[in-house]
């Protein structure tokens, strides 16, 4: 399932009510006023209190805690898995300015870790999958590792929701009459951060929680932060996908849109930072979302709001940037793909297709752009062809076109980084071994280069191979299939996959053999989750003098 978009606004001002007079004058008794941390309170329900509240029976049907209890834990409600769920609410002076969302899961009482993850929502499933091994307890991360192995113990915590809303804080301390100015506007922004800092602490250390997490994970949503003009255009550029949307973000808009995303993103995590949270951003280089994560010893050494990190120190901490989000695919390239469709499912032949995207190609439509070999490659290997002409066909069809008209498409990186190549190695299969290794040799013998590095993540076509492999043995895990997918009724199974996995290695190992850094790391995580490939594999990859 997807994560959750994070997406962030320009400044989280532009959402909050209108200032009383003398903006000047306060913004400066504000700043010189040290800030009341006293002020500050959260709310976690009682689990029961909540079933109470929720409870729907019959008029002449009380309510039975004993019969109720047994789906409550100590600090939530309890669902289908072993995940406890409840919510926060955030106070200041009295006034609920914010609100939050946690899930909590006691790992030395639970069974399959990605099991109980993926029972409870596609979303955690892809966290627990991203930071741990099956057993919940041993880190994938560097950056986890180095936190010791207590991050592996007792309490695994979610924060899914996390949000102080300003217009409800700013018309608690100033009311809603008057213009902002720019002094002001900083130091709402401060308060901002210090108040939900500070029910952000107080969550972790002092309510029901406290002692009952080893690490906790956020993963930023800046959306509710946007101004009405950048909610604007990011609309725009979410519907600018088929005819009939929004009408066409210009470049400026474009811009505007990533510089918004940016900073407002920068902006939701600040509270995080100031309490020790770190970025994972190892699953950054490998293209997956910005993750956050901190120990309980990080969030709890923070002591006091004398020695936490303040609002501009966590402001100009260093981070690994997130991926501004792909362009959405014009309608002239969507029609390049269905016409490509029709080469794969076999509606047309390789001369009808030829000439068909000829005329699109005149109509302004570009084959670098629709990624039309990378989505011929996807479809072909999923095992739909039919047509006559033999299953690559559509290969030479597209790189004869774009030689034509000067594309270069063999070697062009998608969106997500992908080319041709890595297209490929990410269909394969046991199955399929034979059709994906043609298909590699025959992009090769068209100028495909193996050494080409991602422009993000360094990831070569042979990295994403072992990371999709990884992959694979983790979901695998999460559905019970201890010893990986089922195979084949034949005894020679594992021999099978080790050979094909052996020649698609070798393949597309760059000439020389030396990998990338990212290639690198992607190896360690393919051997870590194929226990015993590091005595059994033969081949190029189980040498470490590769690197």
């Amino acid at each position: 399932a997807p994560l959750r978009t994070h997406f962030a606004a320009s400044h989280i001002l532009n959402t909050c009510s209108d200032l009383m007079a003398s903006p000047a004058k306060r913004a400066k008794t504000e700043k010189e006023t040290p800030f009341d941390e006293s002020l500050v309170t959260v709310d976690v329900p009682d689990p029961l209190e909540t079933l109470r509240a929720e409870f729907d029976g019959d008029d002449d049907e009380a309510f039975d805690e004993e019969e109720w209890l047994d789906q409550c834990s100590e600090v939530g409600v309890k669902g289908e898995s072993a995940f406890s769920r409840n919510t926060v609410t955030i106070f200041y002076d009295g006034a609920s300015v914010g609100s939050g969302e946690f899930f909590h899961l006691d790992r030395m009482e639970s069974g399959n870790f990605y099991q109980e993850c993926d029972m409870e929502s596609g979303e955690l499933q892809t966290i627990g999958v991203a930071l741990f091994e099956r057993d919940g307890a041993t880190p994938k991360l560097q950056a986890l590792k180095r936190l010791g192995p207590a991050v592996g113990e007792d309490g695994f915590l979610y924060l899914s929701k996390w949000h102080v809303d300003n217009a409800k804080l700013r018309n608690k301390v100033f009311g809603t009459a008057g213009e902002k100015g720019e002094s002001e506007s900083a130091a709402s922004e401060e308060l901002w951060s210090d108040v939900s800092s500070a029910a952000l602490r107080k969550l972790l250390t002092t309510t029901v929680l406290a002692h009952n997490w080893t690490l906790v994970v956020y993963i930023p949503e800046a959306d509710p932060h946007l101004g009405a003009a950048d909610a604007n255009r990011l609309r725009n550029r979410r519907n600018q996908w088929r005819s009939g949307g929004a009408a066409p973000t210009s470049a400026e808009e474009r811009r505007l849109t990533d510089v918004a995303i940016a900073r407002g993103w920068r902006l939701d995590v600040t509270p995080f930072l100031r309490n020790g949270f770190q970025q994972a951003d190892e699953l950054l280089r490998v293209g997956s979302v910005p993750y956050f994560f901190a120990s309980y010893d990080l969030v709890s050494g923070g002591g006091s709001p004398t020695t936490t990190t303040s609002h501009r120190q966590a402001t100009a901490l260093a981070l690994t940037p997130v991926p501004a989000p792909s362009e959405p695919v014009r309608d002239e390239d969507l029609r390049v793909q269905d016409v490509v469709r029709r080469l794969v499912d076999g509606t047309g032949t390789a001369s009808q297709v030829r000439t068909s995207l000829r005329g699109l190609l005149d109509s302004g439509a570009s084959l670098r752009r629709s990624c039309a070999l990378q989505y011929y490659i996807c479809n072909y290997l999923q095992g739909v062809a039919t047509q006559p002409e033999g299953g690559s066909v559509g290969i030479d069809v597209l790189c004869d076109l774009a030689d034509e008209r000067r594309e270069h498409v063999v070697n062009h990186l998608d969106p997500n980084d992908f080319s041709a190549l890595t297209a490929a190695a990410g269909m394969y299969d046991e199955t399929r071994a034979a059709e994906v290794a043609t298909v590699i040799r025959k992009l090769i013998a068209r100028g495909a280069d193996p050494a080409l590095p991602g422009r993000t993540r360094g990831l070569t076509a042979l990295g994403h191979f072992y990371r999709s492999l990884a992959s694979r043995r983790d979901v695998a895990h999460v559905i019970g299939f201890q010893g990986g997918f089922p195979g084949p009724p034949f005894a020679n199974y594992a021999a099978l996959t080790l050979a094909g996995e052996m020649l698609i290695e070798t393949l597309l190992t760059p000439t020389g053999g030396t990998l990338t850094a990212a290639d690198q790391e992607a190896h360690r995580a393919y051997l870590d989750a194929k226990p015993g490939r590091q005595n059994h594999h033969r081949g190029l990859a189980s040498t470490t003098t590769r690197y």
